[in-house]
């Protein structure tokens, strides 16, 4: 299968939306420009980031926030919305529990007691869309394996994504 990884950075408007061979998976805000060109979403963000609490993360604008949590809200249906387990509690219709367990046992690094390496979506995006599919040894396993996989918009547009999550995505 073919995927395109699209996050909101300048080149999304390279990725191959409308190409029916091309499954989309998108994250964050995106879905501001793509409308319903899309197949999957990753929103695995805590709940400052997607709204659920009334304060906004630095360097958010309280009603960006609030705007993407009602988009999270729809139905979106045929459609799927990756996210935290303990948001897949019927607040969001389309969500589905992200398996973050089962991606760190597969690629993360256990550093001091703690998993280190998924401290960013991209970072989760990439290996989840590399692990599907596959099997423990990354052999194809179904139709849903990778064959390509384009990455699209995807840049950490502020010094503390680059500082904070940068490691993960130019090792």
């Amino acid at each position: 299968m073919k995927y395109a990884l699209v996050g909101f950075g300048d080149t999304w408007t390279q990725a191959p939306l409308d190409d029916p061979s091309v499954r989309v998976i998108g994250i964050n805000e995106l879905y501001r420009y793509i409308s319903d060109r899309w197949h999957e979403w990753i929103e695995v963000h805590d709940e400052e980031s997607i709204g659920l609490t009334t304060r906004a993360a630095p360097g958010q604008v309280l009603a960006e926030i609030e705007a993407h949590r009602r988009w999270l809200e729809q139905p979106h249906p045929g459609k799927t919305i990756w996210m935290q387990e303990r948001f897949c509690d019927g607040r969001f219709p389309a969500a589905k529990p992200f398996p973050l367990a089962t991606l760190q046992r597969q690629f993360g690094q256990f550093n001091g007691g703690q998993w280190d390496y998924f401290t960013s979506s991209v970072a989760m995006l990439i290996a989840f869309t590399v692990a599907r599919g596959r099997d423990a040894a990354f052999k194809p396993i179904d139709a849903t394996a990778a064959e390509w996989i384009g990455l699209y918009g995807i840049d950490l547009i502020g010094q503390h994504d680059r500082d904070m999550q940068g490691h993960q995505l130019y090792q």
